[in-house]
């Protein structure tokens, strides 16, 4: 009887054990409420917001500050129990802030700077004061002679970017720029104490530059409206430029997928920021950390490795190029891991998610915005503030990606009011993020990394290809001059793609699993052929195709080219060249300037291209020469140059539609495989 009680007991017990040990743990939303709860991303929000090199903050690529960063995130990646964990180099300029300053007698102006503007020399730059507002040329002419002096300058980035002004102080011999809030522009840093900073697309020999808030360039003004003011213009900082080994790391590290070979999924936040950067982008690293550590807790395995990747120099990475941002993400990209390209189903960028009442903007690859869409509508608890739903753009880490043939979505979670006063300010601070949003973004993200890790992956091709197609018009090509058979042969070849995408759309719903993997290869060849190819940038840095820029050139030309035909409409002429490249810049500033701008865009520049490279970028005529001719009624010699360009234009046009078909061709004969 002892014998058979001892056993049953044992039994008894051994069906409890077995019961504790296989019930449900807790699912992947319950573990990242709770780490919030826990009060798990507040504390890497804390550590991280807390590094700067200046007492306003300050983290640029590559700094103690941003370096201190990326120790701390591997480190509490390997705490994860992630694989691979490394920091990356990434050749940088290094520019390590440590304080700006404006003083006019007793006074001592609190400044900030911008990415790639040189200090001052020690002691700094004492100069009488000269107020241009804008900084225009026109401005400078009724200023007069400011050589050897300190222009202030009105922040206008709603009209042009501070590259412009501030090259024209230094062509008229401004030997600092005191650049300044202003009521007048409601763009950027309208919080009337906000300090501001950005990448500045700058040349690194010419003045530097610092930035005052609002309420002190009134102050400032006030004093200037008697006697003439003298101030002294101090910016403090230490370069260690790439040449010379500055350097700054990505850190990179993987959540293993179940099976073997099905590529990855990224996860990417930049860590580098101006300020102490509460939401931009600490609240994309901290929501990247939360899910990693939300899918360990909660048992939760994808197929695919998730890998998750922290750049450096987003914000900004190199002196003397335009192209000066999302340098970590494009040298990951392109120069450590191009082989990513064609085995990542999407690049994720978390770009400021995590603040209260924000509406959920989501930049999106054609091939995934149905795809976006649809989990909206799914789960719309999961945004409740709405969605915005755009094209791609360059000014995040998830663009390069996209041009290396990486498919993928930016996420950005921020209200008009942090937009327009404290983005890139001292007031984006971690009291600005909501956790319980933070949360109810990462419920969101983990079903969007779902639909990229099961079945056939969730490209529409279609979508892609009508996409195109509403760029590519036979009868406006050959209007603007390209050749008759070239425009017909891509007309055609796109009209083939639509057809051949919704075939392929119409017998996916019914492929078998035993396909899925099969499919998906071959899915990726052709995302990675079709982005690489396809996404360029225009001349104002919005993606577009790449003959998208050079057809409105033509197109303008030849509207300026009519207008200048007996009788001559000179300000029709004029209205379109404005419109051509990237003049409307530079309307409002010397040609000389326009001319150092404008070689900071194109090949060969010697200050490097990084990711702009990418873009397939079009040339940029310089018609301001024409202009002139035109305003001074010379319209003949007008004519003569603008023909010339269009000649120069159209042979420009014909190589890329002829690019575009060879591409269309390949992507045609293999989306017929698909299947």
């Amino acid at each position: 009887m002892g014998k058979r009680l001892s056993f049953l007991l044992t039994i008894t017990v051994s069906v409890f054990l077995v019961a504790v040990t296989t019930a449900p743990a807790m699912t992947y939303d319950q573990a990242v409420e709770k780490l919030v709860k826990d009060g798990y991303p507040q504390r890497l929000e804390t550590y991280l917001t807390s590094q700067g090199t200046s007492p306003i903050g300050f983290c640029l690529a590559g700094t103690s500050a941003d370096n201190n960063r990326s120790r701390y995130l591997a480190k509490e990646m390997r705490k994860l129990g992630m694989r691979d964990v490394r920091l990356e180099p990434v050749s940088i300029d290094v520019q390590e802030f440590k304080g700006a300053s404006v003083t006019v007698g007793a006074t001592v102006l609190t400044a900030s700077t911008f990415g790639g503007v040189a200090a001052t020399p020690e002691g700094g730059i004492t100069a009488e004061i000269v107020y241009v507002h804008g900084g225009t040329a026109a401005d400078f002419e009724a200023a007069g002679d400011v050589s050897g002096k300190i222009v202030l300058i009105d922040e206008m980035l709603g009209s042009y970017w501070m590259n412009w002004p501030w090259t024209e102080a230094a062509l008229n011999g401004a030997v600092g720029i005191i650049y300044c809030g202003f009521a007048g522009d409601d763009s950027y840093y309208g919080e009337p104490a906000a300090l501001g900073s950005f990448d500045a697309e700058y040349r690194y020999a010419l003045a530097p530059a610092v930035y005052i808030s609002q309420s002190d360039a009134d102050w400032l003004k006030a004093e200037m409206s008697g006697a003439p003011v003298t101030a002294t213009l101090t910016l403090d900082q230490d370069y260690t430029l790439a040449r010379n080994g500055g350097v700054g790391y990505n850190v990179v590290g993987t959540l293993p997928g179940s099976q073997k070979g099905s590529g990855r999924i990224i996860v990417t936040a930049h860590k580098d920021s101006y300020f102490h950067a509460g939401v931009d982008d600490l609240g994309g690293v901290v929501g990247a950390m939360l899910m990693a550590k939300a899918m360990k807790l909660s048992g939760y395995e994808a197929k695919r490795a998730v890998t998750l990747l922290f750049t450096t120099g987003e914000e900004y990475g190199r002196i003397n190029s335009y192209y000066d941002w999302c340098i970590g993400a494009w040298d990951c990209i392109t120069q450590r891991h191009p082989g990513w390209a064609g085995t990542t189903a999407a690049l994720l960028s978390l770009d400021g998610p995590g603040m209260k009442d924000a509406p959920l903007k989501m930049y999106v690859s054609p091939d995934v915005s149905r795809m976006a869409e649809d989990l909206v509508a799914k789960y719309p608890a999961l945004v409740p503030n709405g969605h915005i739903m755009l094209d791609t753009n360059c000014w995040n880490d998830a663009w390069t990606f996209n041009a290396a043939g990486v498919p993928g979505i930016n996420f950005r979670e921020r209200t008009a009011e942090y937009q327009s006063n404290w983005y890139h300010t001292q007031f984006d601070q971690a009291s600005l993020m909501d956790w319980d949003s933070l949360a109810r973004f990462d419920k969101f993200l983990l079903r969007v990394v779902r639909e990229f890790d099961r079945g056939v992956l969730p490209y529409s091709l279609l979508d892609r290809a009508n996409h195109l197609a509403a760029t590519v018009n036979a009868d406006d090509l050959k209007a603007a001059g390209a050749d008759a058979a070239k425009a017909d042969r891509i007309a055609a070849a796109v009209a083939k793609f639509q057809a051949r995408a919704a075939a392929y759309e119409a017998r996916s719903a019914k492929l078998k699993a035993r396909a899925f993997d099969r499919v998906n290869k071959r899915l990726l060849a052709i995302e990675k052929r079709i982005n690489k190819s396809f996404t360029a940038l225009d001349a104002w840095d919005s993606t577009v195709y790449p003959h998208a820029q050079v057809l409105n050139d033509l197109q303008q030309l030849r509207v300026a080219l009519a207008a200048l035909e007996e009788p001559v409409d000179k300000a029709a002429a004029l209205d379109a060249l404005s419109e051509v490249g990237y003049t409307g810049a530079g309307l409002d500033f010397s040609h000389e300037n326009y001319q150092m701008q404008a070689a900071m865009k194109l090949p060969g520049w010697w200050g490097g291209l990084f990711w702009g490279a990418q873009g397939h970028l079009s040339p940029l005529p310089d018609v301001m020469p024409a202009m002139d001719k035109i305003a001074a009624g010379r319209y003949g010699a007008a004519k003569a140059s603008l023909r010339a360009i269009v000649t120069s234009e159209v042979d420009e046009l014909n190589d890329r539609l002829d690019a575009m078909s060879k591409t269309l061709d390949w992507v045609n004969v293999r989306v017929r495989t698909v299947k």
